[in-house]
């Protein structure tokens, strides 16, 4: 669902793929999310593929969405467009930093030490009391933010 997310994100609020190389991600995404969800196992597929190659498909298409929306606001001329897509980027922007700090402290983590940053219980614990209301706290702010955005006068016209 993640990287269905990313395809919103490649193509925000117009429906046009900005910037236009995200097409041949979104090309690549769609196929591949679709086959994986219904079981089949495509030669794409990142899990069959080893360490630490299993995790570039989530930094490339993640970090394309966040590279998308950037640029997008960044390159947007009209200032009320880009007043309304300020808290939608803000908003993605955290949720996607959070999402990289998250498979850095454990996925990336565990390929280079060879072992889980948080051992135990008890420190796996305390990582899910701290890591999980963040988490959440950002899906809320990409909400407000998101619903900031569509619902703003302008940004939605034809």
């Amino acid at each position: 669902m993640l990287w269905y997310g990313a395809i919103l994100a490649y193509t925000f609020p117009d429906g046009k793929f900005t910037p236009r190389w995200t097409v041949w991600l979104a090309a690549l995404l769609i196929p591949l999310s679709f086959l994986i969800s219904f079981g089949v196992d495509p030669f794409l597929n990142p899990a069959n593929w080893t360490a630490p190659f299993h995790l570039l498909p989530n930094i490339v298409f993640i970090g394309g969405a966040l590279f998308a929306i950037i640029y997008r606001y960044v390159h947007t001329s009209y200032s009320a467009e880009k007043q309304a897509l300020r808290w939608y980027t803000i908003g993605l922007s955290l949720l996607v930093a959070v999402y990289f700090v998250n498979l850095s402290m454990t996925d990336i983590y565990y390929l280079l030490a060879g072992h889980p940053l948080f051992e135990g219980n008890a420190m796996t614990l305390k990582y899910v009391l701290i890591n999980e209301p963040i988490w959440f706290a950002c899906e809320d702010f990409f909400a407000i933010g998101l619903a900031l955005s569509v619902f703003r006068d302008g940004l939605l016209k034809d």
